[in-house]
């Protein structure tokens, strides 16, 4: 029997009793402002979080990450805070900044670098024991905050435009391992990729296909890439949302065209978490598909990786 559903379920209960700062957060999640806009008549949903500051302006180059403690490593950890082990090589806890309701960081019990190579399966792992919740990886510049501890985070179901909207679309399909296929999602911007599987292995596959026709930049260790994972009934959904900018133009842009957005799996999945009102407040349809196109890969790129993806 999967009992880690009733962990975390205990795990929410205790922290939230016991943890001032998860549970006057948790409490201002359930109060926050939302509202729903159309973007190129796709759904997309928009939350005014002024705690998401946290992690939008989060300063990752390497003398910021040098010079601060890591907050994932056990001995920075507040007192209060509590972990679940997972398999020996994660600890599971409850997320103090949430944009969900239910909100975990999966992180790694070593200190080592954010990178996805290897670890795909673990997701999948996650999201068939996890059944209640989705499970995402930000690359290192793409939206992690930590981009120095292995991490991944999960949120509950039914919070993501992207759970439905996909459903929508006739899906081109790339390749196929018996029962697992490699699709190009066209609905969506960004660019975005789907594997849908019953097999683990499988999967695992058509990952390291795809995973390996992405492109590394010079100097980086890892392609640009943010993951989103969930276990639909039998079969596991991947989708996969290849980058090429971490942040857009607006993030640095002066005056009334700044918007403090950095991307990351949930803003690709159509869901706009927003530390600042006046942002919330101005930000239109035409600004986040500009959004999507700056820091997704072309159409040209994504023609290239499944050129790649079909060769190998």
């Amino acid at each position: 029997m999967n009992y880690l559903n009733l962990y975390v379920k205990l795990l929410f209960v205790e922290q939230l009793r016991y943890w001032p700062l998860a549970e006057k957060n948790y409490q201002a999640l359930s109060e926050v402002e939302t509202s729903r806009m159309l973007v190129r008549g796709r759904e997309t949903k928009l939350q005014f979080n002024p705690e998401r500051i946290h992690s939008s302006a989060a300063n990752i180059d390497a003398d910021s990450l040098k010079n601060r403690p890591c907050f994932l490593c056990k001995e920075n950890q507040p007192k209060e805070q509590k972990r679940l082990p997972y398999k020996d090589k994660y600890e599971i806890g409850v997320n103090p900044y949430p944009i969900f309701l239910r909100h975990l960081t999966i992180s790694s019990i070593h200190h080592e670098r954010q990178q996805i190579k290897d670890r795909y399966e673990d997701m999948l792992l996650l999201a068939m024991e996890l059944k209640n919740f989705l499970v995402f990886y930000n690359g290192p510049k793409c939206g992690a905050s930590a981009p120095d501890h292995m991490h991944f985070q999960a949120g509950k179901k039914g919070m993501l435009p992207l759970e439905d909207l996909w459903k929508k679309d006739d899906l081109e399909k790339i390749i196929s391992e018996n029962d697992s296929t490699l699709y190009r999602v066209h609905c969506l911007l960004p660019v975005t990729f789907l594997i849908r599987s019953r097999m683990l292995s499988e999967s695992v596959q058509l990952f390291n296909r795809i995973y390996s026709s992405l492109v590394v930049k010079e100097g980086e260790y890892e392609p640009m890439v943010n993951i989103l994972v969930w276990k639909e009934n039998s079969e596991w959904l991947t989708f996969i949302f290849p980058r090429r900018e971490f942040r857009p133009s607006c993030y640095n842009a002066e005056g009334d065209e700044n918007i403090l957005i950095s991307p990351a799996t949930v803003e690709m999945a159509g869901f706009f978490p927003m530390p600042r009102k006046s942002d919330y407040r101005k930000i239109k349809a035409r600004d986040i598909e500009q959004i999507w196109r700056e820091v997704s890969v072309t159409e040209e790129e994504a023609d290239c990786i499944i050129s790649k993806c079909k060769a190998l």
